[in-house]
């Protein structure tokens, strides 16, 4: 009977260890995925923060560009509608528009961009 017990003990004992030795593959498995991950993380990272930076530059050299033009728009309408000054500036990874005089709002390529008001009416 003890013969029988210690065989037993052993079968289980050689089970248990196989299902530990599985779990510790997953486990080496599983972080060696967690670390590529991580690393492409990292570069998803980098990528975005490149973006950004590209972003405010091409919208840094569109006011560089359109600025002297919007400039003579608003000369023109100053007189007609009331405008006053126009500035465009680039912060944030967006153009804003501020106008002085009576709008509220100024739609520019499908993008709203809130106005900030010097005079009120």
């Amino acid at each position: 009977m003890n013969a029988l017990q210690a065989r037993q003990a052993r079968l289980q004992l050689l089970e248990k260890q196989a299902q530990l030795d599985a779990i510790r593959t997953k486990i080496a498995k599983l972080e060696g995925q967690f670390s590529h991950i991580g690393s492409v993380l990292t570069v998803c990272d980098s990528i975005e923060k490149l973006l950004k930076r590209e972003r405010q530059s091409a919208i840094e050299r569109h006011i560089a560009a359109y600025g002297p033009m919007i400039t003579l728009i608003q000369q023109r309408l100053r007189s007609v509608y009331g405008f006053g000054g126009i500035h465009l500036e680039a912060h944030g990874g967006e153009a804003t528009v501020q106008v002085d005089g009576g709008i509220k709002a100024f739609k520019f390529r499908r993008r709203i961009f809130l106005v900030t008001l010097k005079d009120r009416f």
